[in-house]
């Protein structure tokens, strides 16, 4: 059994694969999502390559990115002794970028090839994949491999976890409930109702955390969630913020 959730409201229109096209330049993408990209941008516009990204550069409309997000960075920070995106030499943010960016073709997932690392450290390249020169002019070996989703989850029981909820701001502590669930149909969402009530499935700082043991009962289909946000004060409930997917199907890591 696999199961899938989603912040409807604030991260995800929906679960699932991602379709990997989108009606705007990466510049408005990354402009659009503050959360995981706005140290690429102050980076790509101390570097001078916000073009890049509007397809208006010399690497061409259509680029591949392997893209930093905010997480990545902060680490390039911490390892080099920077506090702050505006510490690094603007050579190396454009160097950074550079490097990440495979010019004047647009790869998606399904396009890499299969390959196995190398289980020698003195030799980075393993079989399969294939290499291709980055915008900077470093070589770049790139593979891709599968393997089962939920090979380790059952084995030890580990729970599913949600994304937290964004957005949210007021005087901690910030309380979050379960205010209701729709489902295919009425007895899908009060047995969810009823796992949540037993304690097999919570809300707990903002993320849903759904137990092995509620997965297992939980019939396949959709369950949106409504959570009740509240502290001393204030109390407010964002409808279907979540989205809960509970399927069958097998799923994969790319």
């Amino acid at each position: 059994m696999g199961i899938l959730s989603g912040c409807t409201q604030y991260n995800f229109d929906d679960t699932g694969l991602a379709n990997g096209k989108h009606d705007m330049t990466m510049w408005e993408y990354f402009k659009g999502d503050s959360y995981n990209w706005d140290s690429l941008c102050v980076m790509t516009e101390r570097a001078g390559l916000v073009s890049l990204f509007q397809g208006t550069s010399q690497y061409g409309k259509n680029i591949t990115f392997f893209g930093p997000t905010n997480n990545s960075i902060r680490r390039y920070l911490y390892d080099n002794n920077m506090e702050r995106v505006s510490d690094i030499p603007v050579a190396d943010c454009r160097k950074f970028i550079l490097n990440s960016v495979l010019p004047n073709k647009r790869v998606m997932l399904d396009d890499f090839k299969e390959g196995v690392k190398s289980s020698d450290a003195s030799t980075p390249i393993g079989k399969g994949g294939e290499t291709v020169e980055m915008a900077s002019g470093n070589q770049l070996w790139i593979y891709t491999f599968r393997e089962s989703y939920n090979s380790d989850r059952g084995k030890y029981k580990l729970p599913f976890v949600s994304t937290r909820i964004q957005g949210v701001a007021g005087t901690n502590p910030i309380n979050y409930e379960l205010s209701g669930v729709k489902a295919d149909n009425q007895e899908q969402a009060q047995l969810f109702m009823k796992l949540y009530k037993e304690g097999k499935i919570s809300v707990t700082g903002g993320l849903i955390v759904v137990t092995q043991d509620a997965a297992q009962q939980l019939p396949n289909g959709r369950y949106q969630l409504s959570i009740k946000v509240y502290n001393e004060d204030h109390e407010a409930v964002l409808e279907n913020i979540f989205k809960v997917v509970v399927t069958d199907d097998k799923l994969l890591v790319d």
